[in-house]
């Protein structure tokens, strides 16, 4: 984790011409960071190697089969939006979710969120889902570490969430045996609450494969028609591939790929950056 502080506080330190540049690294980090299951990981000189190969973000973009991050910062980056709020729908604890508040740091502190609410499971639907008890637990051991300025991002994180400005949203819906697709009709209120936010950032493969609720789905379908009933928001998803679950993808990609690497949709090598813009709704005037 000092590393990636380091890494943060150089991006406020010597900033890229362009916002958006700086946005996509993090959200790189992000979509690495769900490569390998870093919170199993007891030996420190492979967790090294691991953040070490996970910060050359660049080496690993021929490894993105779909890349829609400035769609998606598109609509991040507009101050004018009517709605400032930016909504995780988060996946693994440990360092996985340290770089999602990374993330949120960036979004927060550059103005372009006004705030930022983290949807957390309220168990480990799998062993390493992070939920509250999860969060405060890193945010008071960040505070002990030696490292001066996780010490100072432990003190600022702590204080979003008291003043609220940062919120831990918390439903059982997301450990129940269903997909996204219902989620209107059996927890309306999350649905409410996720329609808010200009974006939802849907973080891993467990959530994708929720999403599409593991249909067999050709790899060409569009993202929107694959969607079905859930689109409360402007959606990115960020997810290492670890399962055969994926839509948007051109046919020409899915050809090169499967002469590349047969086992390419598990091999957990390629990773999707998707964004979904919400349906415009229309209105059929006739007949008024």
């Amino acid at each position: 984790m000092n590393k990636t502080a380091q890494y943060l506080r150089n991006i406020y330190k010597f900033p890229s011409m362009e916002d958006s540049q700086d946005f996509e690294k993090l959200i790189k980090l992000n979509l690495w960071t769900h490569q390998d299951d870093i919170a199993f990981y007891r030996d420190k000189e492979r967790t090294t190697k691991c953040f070490t190969q996970m910060l050359n973000i660049k080496g690993k973009d021929s490894f993105i089969i779909c890349n829609q991050v400035q769609q998606a910062w598109e609509v991040i980056s507009d101050k004018s939006h009517p709605s400032n709020v930016i909504a995780f729908i988060c996946d693994n604890a440990g360092f996985e979710f340290f770089m999602e508040l990374c993330l949120a740091d960036y979004l927060y502190t550059n103005y372009y969120a006004t705030s930022i609410h983290f949807h957390v499971k309220h168990i480990p639907w799998f062993i390493l889902d992070v939920t509250e008890a999860d969060i405060h637990w890193m945010l008071h051991h960040l505070g002990k570490n030696a490292d001066k300025y996780l010490q100072k991002m432990s003190t600022v994180w702590k204080e979003h969430f008291k003043t609220g400005r940062w919120k831990i949203v918390v439903r059982k819906y997301w450990t129940l045996p269903i997909g996204f697709t219902k989620m209107k009709e059996i927890d309306p209120l999350l649905f409410k609450m996720l329609e808010e936010p200009k974006v939802v950032i849907i973080i891993g493969d467990m959530n994708y494969r929720k999403l599409f609720e593991d249909k067999n789905l050709e790899p060409s379908t569009p993202i929107s028609d694959a969607l079905a009933e859930f689109h409360p928001s402007n959606v990115l998803l960020v997810r290492v591939m670890k399962s055969e679950v994926c839509c948007n993808i051109k046919p020409s990609e899915i050809e090169i790929l499967e002469n590349l690497n047969r086992n390419w949709m598990d091999s957990g090598l390629y990773g999707f950056i998707q964004f979904a813009p919400k349906p415009k709704v229309t209105c059929d005037c006739q007949g008024l």
